[in-house]
């Protein structure tokens, strides 16, 4: 068994494809999904500009929609970029 970094990800075993009416399972746990088209996110990245991919988005209506789904207040979830962000809102 190997113990250094792995050298790429393979999406078919990221991604298995959906039985008869059963939904698409994801294995995201280790930041893993299909590859995506290549073309199509270079297209997008270009349609939405510099100033877009270096800012996270404002995260208030995902909190906002979270703590609604969950009945919980507002001010009980915080979504971030990570854990440094989280002890900064904190």
């Amino acid at each position: 068994m190997s113990t250094g970094p792995v050298p790429r990800v393979d999406p078919a075993w990221a991604w298995r494809p959906p039985r008869s009416g059963a939904s698409v399972t994801l294995k995201l746990d280790a930041n893993e999904g299909p590859v995506p088209d290549g073309d199509a996110v270079l297209g997008r990245l270009r349609e939405t500009g510099p100033d877009v991919w270096r800012r996270y988005p404002d995260a208030s209506a995902l909190e906002a929609a979270l703590a609604s789904r969950f009945g919980l207040p507002d001010e009980c979830v915080l979504v971030t970029a990570g854990a440094d962000e989280a002890i900064d809102r904190c």
